[in-house]
């Protein structure tokens, strides 16, 4: 390939990036930048994680539950140093809202929160792309698989609305979760012939609890930007 074709192929492709990422961050409004910055943090799904691990309780022996937790830990473990030690040093790509990145200016940035200097992959991303994909391969079950993608996907979309991550960021950070979740799941998946249930108990649990933790961020968010 031509070196000044892919280099004005790479400057086009980083400009539909950032053009994207500003149209999404620029949607703002009081609302919802208190609903995004609720969404966005990983800790305020504490109920929703313990949801999922009844499901998997329910539905497995405890040797078998008990891998699924150990290997959750490690899919997330490994996403999260790929990203955040190994990629993002090497890469550099500063995100939106670093104040030494010159499209900083055009990004409006909720309560003060900039993140680090560096943002691509997206760990936020390769987290939960990791354990949702896992998830998705353990159980195998439709109603989870569309209950945790769309969940995944709203994550990544309030990290750009924050202006903390650009769209490419998030994609990388994609590949690097279904990687992972891929690389734990089929050793795990042959040594212990996994069997998966006909039906599946409390397979509504997670779906309640979502519901009501967004009901909540909703109710939340109205209050505070009254």
């Amino acid at each position: 390939m031509d070196p000044l074709f892919a280099t004005t192929l790479l400057q086009h492709l980083v400009q539909i990036d950032t053009d994207i990422t500003l149209a999404i961050n620029g949607l703002h409004c009081p609302f919802w930048d208190e609903f995004m910055t609720l969404f966005s943090n990983r800790w305020v799904w504490i109920p929703f994680y313990a949801s999922l691990v009844a499901l998997i309780a329910s539905n497995f022996s405890w040797r078998i539950t008990l891998t699924v937790l150990i290997l959750s830990g490690v899919v997330v473990a490994i996403a999260d140093q790929v990203t955040v030690y190994h990629l993002r040093p090497l890469m550099e790509r500063m995100r939106p809202s670093n104040p030494d990145n010159p499209v900083s200016a055009m990004v409006h940035v909720v309560n003060n929160h900039r993140g680090g200097p560096f943002g691509f992959p997206s760990a936020h991303a390769a987290n939960a792309w990791a354990i949702a994909f896992f998830l998705i391969f353990v159980f195998r079950q439709r109603r989870l698989t569309w209950l945790l993608l769309p969940w995944t996907a709203m994550m990544c979309y309030s990290r750009m609305y924050l202006g903390v991550h650009y769209l490419g960021d998030l994609l990388a950070g994609l590949v690097v979760g279904l990687a992972a979740a891929t690389l734990c799941f089929l050793p795990f998946q042959r040594l212990s012939h996994l069997k998966r249930p006909a039906t599946y108990r409390l397979s509504w649990v997670p779906a309640a609890v979502m519901l009501l933790t967004i009901v909540i961020f909703l109710v939340v968010a109205a209050v505070k930007s009254i």
